[in-house]
């Protein structure tokens, strides 16, 4: 690609929806409060360290788009703690609350001044509420001021049965990318005499029934 990237990194639809079921809240340190019916957020930025206490020993990440439950809130209201349930382990601990979404917004349409790019599961393939390997999924570059550019599409690792590269248009969804790895993948979209916009999303590997 020699188009050089000349807009931030455009943020994904991918939204990891929490199992059922309610999430036990350990005893309360002393000033901290419960946050009230167990809210559940969106991650704005881009990653963020969750730590096994406010501010020291990170325990795992979170990422842009992945939805938690605020379980509760330290004194101060700078952090709070939150569980983030996945389909093989959940993560539990304290986050700055500054990078989580405020109240009713969501990130999947966060966009550039002109460019969004959204990515979700094909509904052909069922809809777990997260990326996974060897499901379908859909991607649609929008532009604000002219649909019909012309764009290629490049996915890494490449998709199941699909060349890395595809050729499309803003405005029209791209369909059947089957993700074929458990794995940081690239999703790198190079619009004709525009941005290449770039984005890294993660699918998960559900077990089968072989794999139980």
């Amino acid at each position: 690609m020699a188009i050089t990237r000349r807009i931030p990194t455009i943020v994904t639809a991918l939204a990891l929806t929490a199992a059922g079921g309610a999430v036990p809240v350990a005893s309360l340190a002393a000033g901290e409060t419960p946050a009230a019916d167990a809210q559940k957020r969106e991650v704005c930025a881009k990653s963020a360290y969750v730590k096994k206490a406010p501010g020291v020993i990170p325990v795992g990440t979170v990422f842009r788009g992945e939805q938690v439950r605020i379980t509760r809130r330290s004194a101060s209201g700078r952090y709070v703690h939150i569980v983030a349930v996945r389909p093989r382990f959940t993560v539990k601990g304290w986050i700055d609350a500054t990078y989580l979404c405020k109240q009713g917004q969501r990130a999947e349409f966060a966009k550039t001044s002109r460019y969004s790019v959204r990515i979700v599961n094909s509904l052909a393939g069922g809809d777990p509420g997260f990326l996974y390997v060897g499901g379908p999924a859909n991607i649609t570059i929008r532009d604000a001021e002219r649909a019909g550019q012309r764009l290629t599409l490049c996915v890494t690792p490449a998709p199941e049965q699909r060349p890395s590269c595809r050729s499309g248009r803003t405005g029209r969804t791209i369909d059947t990318i089957v993700w074929s790895q458990a794995a940081p993948t690239e999703v790198r979209i190079t619009i004709d005499g525009g941005p290449v916009l770039v984005d890294t999303v993660r699918p998960y590997a559900v077990p089968g029934p072989g794999n139980r």
